[in-house]
């Protein structure tokens, strides 16, 4: 998967194998007793049209759901409600490709506010 970010907009770009991997990931993490999780993202590549590649996903579970750019980390932290909502998101069985779909406090104020970064989750393969 490769992350980058500009301002308030986040790319999440991978293949449908590797969301259908970060989905199960995800599911996994809501059900175990962790805090937190970090996993590793390819980084070595140019960000353009971004300006920040992000090197790591910290998921994190707490009261506040939130998307957060925190140098060349990308926290998603929130309640199971959020993290699972997000998991359920991810462009996995879609046909047509290339495909994308914004994830954002306007789609699902029920999990973000106004002010979060968008996070776009774009489907490569």
């Amino acid at each position: 998967m490769k992350v980058r970010s500009s301002e308030m907009e986040i790319s999440l770009e991978a293949s449908r194998e590797q969301f259908s991997t970060f989905h199960s990931t995800i599911q996994d993490f809501i059900l175990s007793s962790k805090i937190h999780l970090t996993i590793e993202l390819e980084s070595n590549y140019d960000p353009k049209p971004y300006k920040l590649v992000h090197t790591k996903i910290i998921l994190r579970k707490g009261k506040v759901s939130s998307i957060i750019v925190d140098n060349q980390n990308l926290i998603l932290e929130g309640s199971e409600g959020f993290l699972n909502s997000l998991s359920v998101n991810l462009p996995v069985e879609v046909e047509s490709i290339p495909y994308h779909v914004h994830y954002d406090w306007v789609s699902f104020p029920q999990f973000l506010t106004g002010g979060t970064p968008e996070l776009v989750l774009e489907a490569i393969s």
